[in-house]
């Protein structure tokens, strides 16, 4: 049997949007009806909603470390061509996996 066919069947038996989610048990948020109201927003819509105040970008993962990269630069030359100090608060990068050959330097 074709693996296209045993795919397809399994969609049409199971489609996502009745999967029975429900946050693990150390979440604190438990909402059902907030976590499927989200759960519904289409990807194209994901940055359309009523706040003009507040934005949202969709980038993909590859692009995450240059964008954080580029916005600590931005940050530092800003507050020093203003004479302000800054601070960062960061993770741990050696935790992560793809970060454990990164050297640090100071």
């Amino acid at each position: 049997m074709p693996m296209e066919h045993i795919l397809s069947n399994n969609r049409k038996q199971s489609p996502m949007n009745e999967f029975p989610f429900q946050p693990h048990e150390v979440v604190p948020f438990r909402d059902q009806e907030a976590i499927e109201r989200v759960r519904r927003i289409r990807r194209e819509d994901i940055t359309r909603h009523a706040n003009p105040d507040f934005r949202i970008h969709v980038v993909r993962d590859s692009e995450i470390g240059l964008i954080t990269l580029i916005d600590r630069f931005y940050r530092l030359k800003t507050a020093m061509d203003e004479g302000r100090e800054v601070a960062f608060i960061l993770a741990h990068l050696l935790q992560f996996g793809r970060w454990r050959k990164v050297k640090i330097l100071c």
